[in-house]
């Protein structure tokens, strides 16, 4: 990864995250998804339901720590793999950028100091998760944004059985999403050594 500043901004340059193909079943597994703003948004997914989701400052060492354990503890008790899904940043005003990736070290480091392994990490940008999930990028973020607290909110009464009791964040609405991509992702199931193909993410 490459980063270039130029009148204010910060362009990131990296190897662009493809989620494959769309497995015919959700992944027997899971995953931990990530919005790693300053006040993160996480989601845990068990076997393509949503298990958990909260909001909370970043820069809370023991909230990352729990967040982490928990996942670990989900997959041990549950006999499942383990994998994370994080959104990185791709560019934009310097300050902000670089906000954004200091929050996504922070869980890198958080994710490593528990024994977890940096391959079962999988990173990704706004773009390319809302590619996948909306059948494409660059819409307006006001639509966007209003489009996936509807998913979230759909997600949250589908499979916790309940409507949320507070509006959702927009970091977790977010987190949320991104396990509806990752969740049947055939980039995360190489990456956990699963084999479950189906259709393209590709519209």
């Amino acid at each position: 990864m490459t980063r270039g500043a130029r009148d204010g901004m910060l362009r990131i340059k990296r190897k662009p995250q493809s989620f494959g193909t769309r497995t015919a079943e959700p992944l027997r597994a899971v995953l931990l998804t990530i919005d790693a703003a300053r006040r993160s948004g996480v989601a845990t997914y068990v076997c393509g339901r949503l298990h958990h989701y909260a909001e909370a400052d970043a820069t809370h060492a023991p909230w990352r720590r729990l967040i982490v354990r928990d996942a670990i503890t989900m997959a041990e008790v549950r006999n499942l793999p383990l994998a994370a899904v994080i959104e990185v940043p791709f560019g934009g005003h310097v300050g902000a950028a670089l906000s954004l990736a200091g929050s996504v070290e922070l869980w890198r480091d958080t994710w490593r100091s528990a024994g977890r392994s940096p391959d079962r990490m999988l990173e990704c940008t706004a773009n390319e998760w809302r590619r996948a999930l909306l059948g494409r990028a660059g819409m307006p973020r006001a639509q966007a944004r209003r489009i996936e607290q509807e998913i979230a909110s759909q997600t949250v009464q589908r499979d916790l059985q309940h409507s949320q009791r507070r509006t959702l964040g927009a970091d977790e609405a977010a987190a949320i999403c991104i396990g509806q991509v990752a969740i049947c992702s055939s980039a995360v199931a190489q990456r956990l050594g699963l084999s479950m193909l189906g259709r393209s993410y590709t519209p």
